[in-house]
């Protein structure tokens, strides 16, 4: 895989008071990305938006949760 960013769109959205927006250093560190009704973010949440959190936890192809 390559390297991603998050790009803020100004005006584009309003963020909710329980989103998390990642550091440079904590988006650099995301490893996988969870729906948040099959897990509550934890606390290797790099950045929660709406229905989806991303995690610094690596999983494994033959790991569900």
């Amino acid at each position: 895989f390559m390297g991603s960013w998050f790009i803020p769109c100004v005006g584009a959205s309003t963020v909710e008071p329980s989103a998390k927006i990642p550091t440079r250093e904590r988006a650099a560190r995301t490893r996988s990305i969870w729906l948040r009704k099959d897990k509550a973010p934890d606390r290797t949440a790099t950045a929660v938006f709406g229905d989806v959190w991303f995690s610094s936890r690596t999983i494994r192809a033959d790991n569900t949760r």
